[in-house]
């Protein structure tokens, strides 16, 4: 080819000859099967074949791939062309035999740049190889590819696979948008997008992402449900938590404390904190303890999954997080130990331990709880917790005492003998509104 080159450049006469020719044999590429024209003894192939080979496919193509850098507004519209008609097999030889002729051409060739931003229907997979030929081993790709890349994805191809080659290039809000997309693609390909935005492995370490990891992490939390299935966004995390000299203790602090802050409460949080707590058993001696304190006051009983996940991590790091089980609301406190009652007794026994200083928290009503003597009957609006059997029927018995359960601050003692002509200040009589134990009714 280097004798045919040097021709094409040296005779005038000569390059429409070479033209033609190179038109013809690529051109045989969208036939069924080769053409007899192509054997014969003067080839070297004297056996006419009957179906097409790689090899007698790349043969048709050398002389129009040699010629694609010296006239691209020729040879490549004659490709894509090729490209758009022939079978998948020959599709594939294709995309394997391109990449010299395209890297001749660089990623500043207007011609090229054109053809991608133009993409010719039928030619998207071989648009996306020419992107990916551009960017090989471009720290940075160049600033007038992405901008075609980019238009061509806004405009004409929503294959979000476009956009790989090109991550480097995009902005933050760009990467951020195309994630439920990019997960949502074949693992092997979801390993080179993270392996891209993350800078791992040699190929991708010397790139500049406008993302950080601790962004992608958070970002893949707060993907809505609705726009990417949870399976794809479990999987994409725990592809993320693998890393582990990427993921340090110091980032997945940083990340697990912008998701508890996040409403509503993610519902991979729990999952990804108890992760954590495997890769870096020491987070369990504090920051989950605190995470967990965080949110109680987020009620994250109101979560199910996200609940569930929450006594699982109560269960791990106990004996560590019984004092965050005594922060719980009486009621959840009791639904905590219906559900785990394995947490029952080491909770009495250190209940039983604090229970006499000042600043416990642990009332008689929560030792009833603990103990299981609370039967959830009713739920003063003051303390929000539980009232045993025994004392709901002693209130009703005796009316003196009303003002134990009234969700008014200070009722005076309502006086036993009534007379016809006086009634009460409506403000002093029980509330008719307060519900009635069952059975009081």
């Amino acid at each position: 080819m280097e004798h045919v080159l040097s021709l094409y450049h040296s005779q005038k006469l000569l390059p429409p000859r070479i033209n033609e020719f190179a038109l013809e044999w690529c051109t045989f590429l969208e036939k069924e099967i080769p053409p007899a024209a192509i054997f014969g003894e003067e080839f070297g192939r004297p056996e006419v074949e009957t179906a097409w080979r790689e090899e007698t496919a790349k043969i048709c193509l050398t002389v129009m791939l040699a010629l694609v850098p010296h006239k691209p507004e020729l040879f490549l519209e004659k490709m894509t062309q090729i490209y758009a008609n022939t079978s998948a097999d020959l599709k594939r030889t294709i995309l394997r035999s391109i990449d010299p002729a395209i890297k001749s051409l660089g990623a500043e060739n207007p011609i090229l740049l054109k053809l991608i931003e133009d993409c010719p229907k039928g030619c998207e997979t071989l648009i996306i190889r020419i992107i990916y030929i551009l960017t090989e081993r471009q720290p940075t790709p160049h600033p007038e590819l992405v901008f075609r890349v980019r238009e061509l994805y806004t405009h004409k191809i929503k294959d979000v696979r476009v956009l790989i080659p090109i991550l480097s290039g995009l902005n933050r809000t760009e990467i951020l948008a195309a994630l439920p997309k990019l997960i949502k693609l074949n693992q092997v390909v979801v390993k080179e997008v993270f392996n891209r935005l993350l800078g791992i492995g040699p190929e991708f370490a010397s790139q500049t992402i406008a993302t950080t990891p601790a962004d992608i992490l958070v970002a893949l939390h707060n993907i809505d449900v609705n726009e990417c299935d949870l399976k794809f966004i479990v999987k994409a995390t725990s592809m993320c938590l693998a890393e582990k000299e990427v993921f340090t203790q110091d980032v997945l602090i940083g990340v697990l404390q912008q998701l508890v802050e996040v409403v509503p409460i993610p519902t991979l949080l729990m999952r990804t904190i108890i992760q954590s707590l495997t890769l870096y058993p020491r987070l369990g001696n504090s920051f989950v303890i605190n995470l967990l304190q965080r949110l109680i006051l987020k009620q994250v009983w109101r979560h199910k999954v996200i609940w569930e996940g929450f006594l699982k991590c109560i269960q791990r790091l106990k004996p560590t997080s019984l004092s965050v089980l005594l922060q719980l609301p009486p009621q959840q406190l009791h639904l905590a130990l219906e559900q785990c009652p394995d947490l029952r007794q080491p909770l009495l026994e250190y209940a039983q331990s604090i229970q006499d200083e000042p600043m416990s928290g642990v009332t008689p009503q929560i030792m009833d709880i603990i103990t299981g003597n609370a039967v959830d009957v009713f739920i003063t609006d003051d303390s929000g917790g539980f009232i045993s059997v025994e004392n709901i029927k002693k209130e009703v018995e005796e009316p003196m005492e009303i003002s134990t359960i009234s969700t008014v601050s200070s009722v005076p003692v309502i006086s036993t003998v009534v007379t016809a002509a006086a009634q009460p200040p409506t403000a002093l009589l029980p509330d008719v509104n307060q519900p009635l134990p069952p059975g009081e009714d």
